[in-house]
């Protein structure tokens, strides 16, 4: 088995890189001159680097792996603010020659507390209509393993090991601080809806040394997936109340919102739409977080993302800030600078002098 002795968390420029990544992305393009060059995108359990193969290498463009494990050695450089490596050999490395664990990122923390927590909110459904199921669920120890491995997504938010436990975990959390502001939800059907919304992704995905779609995953999908899971846990419960499993299907089937998001049906309950805005949120803010992270500490702006057609903008820390600036004069400065202070700040000063 080859060590990986270099994490792209660790790569800065300049620096000569010589290590085993991941082949997640391959495309083929052209310089301003027209000459091609392949780009890549470098992958292992602590991020992703873009790496350039320029046409005037010693390395066949057309054979540069487009997919799989790779031995490269080459230079890190910034450039457009962002680093990258440039590419002088790169090997194909077989699966069996690598450790998974440098490769597929995992949740940081204990899956089995978190589990615990997550049963804790859970407390109202397992108090109603829905614990017959829930308790199925959780009698079942090859649905509970898959469901504290299994990854949230490929890339987009919570791509690694135990990333539904977690992304679930937020979402049934967000949807009892709803429950709570808005009473006339069904809270119990919320917080199921909640927990089963995105079970189908323990089918969905294989993530060996790379999370990737599994063949079920690309041809049915993870929302009709988790309508079979629920379904075959409801035929265990002969006398489990028909409306109940129709109302809690619907939650699963419409939690994508939009037909252009992948939905089977849009949401036509409170509780359904309570749910797709939950789940968005928690994504969002999750795909959000790590967009911030992989940028460097001292741009301003993130890359353009095409997800969501637009950069985003890095405030600098205003706390910190605020206590290095002299006397009363760091009030002046950011108001004038146009950069928000502190929410709670402004409120307080509002509410002591009115």
């Amino acid at each position: 088995m080859m060590r990986k002795n270099l994490f792209i968390s660790q790569i800065d420029a300049p620096m000569y890189v010589e290590s085993i990544f991941v082949v997640e992305e391959k495309q083929v393009r052209l310089t301003k001159m027209g000459d091609p060059y392949v780009n890549l995108k470098l992958v292992d359990k602590t991020g992703s680097i873009s790496a350039k193969i320029w046409k005037d290498s010693a390395i066949d463009l057309e054979n540069v792996p487009s997919k799989g494990a790779v031995y490269i050695k080459g230079r890190a450089e910034i450039f457009n603010d962002a680093m990258q490596i440039v590419i002088e050999s790169i090997a194909p490395v077989e699966p069996q020659n690598i450790n998974p664990s440098d490769f597929v990122p995992r949740l940081d923390g204990d899956p089995d507390a978190l589990l615990e927590k997550l049963k804790k909110l859970l407390k109202p459904a397992f108090s109603s209509v829905y614990g017959p199921l829930l308790k199925k669920f959780f009698a079942d120890s090859v649905l509970v393993d898959g469901f504290k491995t299994a990854p949230a997504a490929v890339k987009i938010h919570h791509a690694y090991i135990g990333g539904l436990l977690e992304h679930t975990f937020s979402v049934v959390k967000l949807c009892s601080y709803i429950s709570e502001q808005y009473t006339f939800l069904d809270q119990p059907l919320l917080l199921t809806g909640a927990f089963f919304h995105d079970i189908g992704k323990i089918k969905e995905f294989r993530y060996d040394w790379t999370i990737d779609y599994s063949d079920e995953g690309k041809l049915i999908g993870h929302i009709v997936l988790g309508v079979q899971i629920v379904d075959n846990l409801i035929r265990l419960l002969p006398s489990f109340p028909s409306e109940a499993a129709m109302l809690l299907r619907h939650l699963i089937l419409s939690h994508h919102g939009e037909p252009e998001m992948g939905t089977v049906k849009p949401p036509m309950t409170r509780e359904a739409m309570a749910l797709h805005l939950a789940d968005d949120l928690d994504a969002k803010m999750a795909s959000l977080n790590r967009i911030y992270e992989e940028t460097r500490p001292e741009s301003r702006w993130t890359e353009y993302q095409k997800i969501y057609s637009r950069s985003f903008f890095l405030p600098v820390d205003i706390e910190a800030e605020l206590i290095s600036a002299p006397g009363n004069e760091s009030q002046r400065v950011y108001a004038a600078t146009g950069v928000q202070l502190p929410i709670q700040k402004l409120i307080g000063k509002l509410e002591k002098n009115s």
